[in-house]
């Protein structure tokens, strides 16, 4: 399955995602995962049990933050990037 930006952006039912700066979750569409973002650092947290794992950390801060609609991937925008 390709994700297309209509995935990303498409709204309830197609991802599911946010713009947060920090402190926020989201969960994954199965509910299993969330992804929390503190500074530019997004960490992946097990709902059910089991350790957390950081995603990426750098300086720049993440927005538009969404899940694939199978939850097997992740989107973001890092300002700053070069």
């Amino acid at each position: 399955m390709k994700l297309t930006l209509n995935d990303i952006l498409g709204g309830a039912g197609n991802g599911a995602g946010y713009r947060g700066r920090g402190g926020e979750s989201i969960s994954s569409p199965d509910g299993n995962y969330s992804i929390q973002q503190q500074g530019g650092t997004l960490t992946l947290k097990a709902l059910h049990g089991g350790a957390d794992k950081e995603l990426v950390a750098s300086a720049e801060p993440k927005s538009d933050i969404h899940w694939a609609p199978d939850g097997k991937h992740i989107a973001y925008v890092s300002q700053g990037q070069s």
